[in-house]
C-alpha cells in the first residue's frame, strides 16, 4: 500500500485523481452507478477533501483511501485482512453496508466479532493442530453452538459473565415475546415486533442487522464492564485512565445507539 501511495504522491496526485486513475465510476451492489467523487463521499471523503494532495493525508486517511481504490476496481473476489483497523465507526458502518450488498465472494480476517457477525455467513474454524473445518453461520451462531455442545451439569451452576449475558439476552427476548404475543394473524400490520409476516417488509440488510444486534450489544456491554473495572486498578497510569475514559464514552454511546436501533427494528410494521 505504501509503495503505491508513495508513487502517486510523488506525482502530486490529489485524492480524487488517485481514485480516478483506477476508475471514473463504480457499479454498486444494488445496480446503481456511483462516480469516483460520490464513492469517496460514501467513505467519508467529502468533496472539500478531493483536491487535497496525498502527502497531506494522515496514516488513517491513506489506509481508508487505499481501501476505496481497491473497492472501486469492482472486484468479484476480495481478501480483507483486519479491514476495520484505523477506521472510525461511521466508515466501518459504510464498509459493512458495502460488503452486505457485495455480489462476489469475500474472505475476511478480523478480530472484530460484531463486524464478522454482520458481514459473514460461513466460518473456517482452525483447531490449532493443523485442522480446519467449516461452519455455516456467523461468529455469534458458532459461539452459541459451541456453548450448547460443551454444556455440562456443572455449567448449570456457573455464575458471572455467562449468566449475566444470558439474563440480558433473556430480558430482550422476553420483551420481544410480549410484542409477538400482541400480533394478530388477521392483522399483521398491528404487530409491534417483526414476526415472519412482518419481517418480509424489512430489507435484507435490516433483517440481517436485527438478527445480530443482540450479540453486538452483549459484546459492548462486556467491554463496558471491563473498562469500568480498569478504573479501580491500583497504580494505573493517568494517561491509561484517560485513554480508557475515552473508550468508555465511545462504548457507552455505541450501546445507546444499538439499543435504539434494536427497538426501532423491533417496532417496525413495514
Amino acid at each position: 500500500m505504501s509503495d503505491h501511495l508513495s508513487k502517486a504522491a510523488s506525482k502530486n496526485f490529489t485524492v480524487l485523481e488517485y481514485i480516478q486513475e483506477t476508475a471514473e465510476q463504480i457499479t454498486l451492489g444494488d445496480g446503481k452507478i456511483a462516480s469516483a467523487a460520490k464513492f469517496l463521499e460514501m467513505f467519508n471523503f467529502p468533496s472539500g477533501t478531493h483536491r487535497t494532495i496525498l502527502t497531506k493525508l494522515s496514516g488513517g486517511e491513506k489506509r481508508r483511501l487505499f481501501l476505496i481504490k481497491t473497492l472501486i476496481t469492482n472486484p468479484n473476489f476480495l481478501i480483507l485482512d483486519e479491514p476495520t483497523n484505523d477506521l472510525d465507526l461511521d466508515t466501518m458502518r459504510r464498509l459493512e453496508d458495502y460488503i452486505i450488498s457485495f455480489k462476489g465472494t469475500i474472505i475476511v480476517v478480523s478480530h472484530d466479532r460484531a463486524f464478522l457477525d454482520l458481514t459473514t455467513d460461513f466460518l473456517f474454524i482452525f483447531n490449532g493442530k493443523g485442522g480446519i473445518k467449516g461452519f455455516m453461520g456467523n461468529y455469534s451462531e458458532y459461539h452459541e453452538f459451541i456453548q450448547i455442545n460443551q454444556k455440562t451439569d456443572s455449567h448449570n451452576g456457573q455464575t458471572g459473565k455467562y449468566s449475566e449475558k444470558k439474563v440480558k439476552a433473556a430480558t430482550r427476548k422476553e420483551q420481544t415475546g410480549r410484542k409477538q404475543a400482541s400480533c394478530s394473524p388477521m392483522q399483521p400490520n398491528t404487530c409491534l415486533f417483526p414476526t415472519a409476516e412482518t419481517k418480509r417488509k424489512l430489507t435484507y440488510k435490516e433483517n440481517k442487522e436485527f438478527s445480530n444486534l443482540e450479540a453486538e450489544i452483549d459484546k459492548l456491554e462486556e467491554e463496558k464492564t471491563e473498562l469500568e473495572a480498569s478504573f479501580s486498578i491500583p497504580g494505573i497510569k493517568p494517561e491509561e485512565i484517560e485513554r480508557n475514559h475515552k473508550k468508555y464514552k465511545i462504548v457507552t454511546e455505541s450501546i445507546e445507539i444499538k439499543l435504539a436501533r434494536w427497538e426501532e427494528l423491533a417496532e417496525r410494521t413495514g
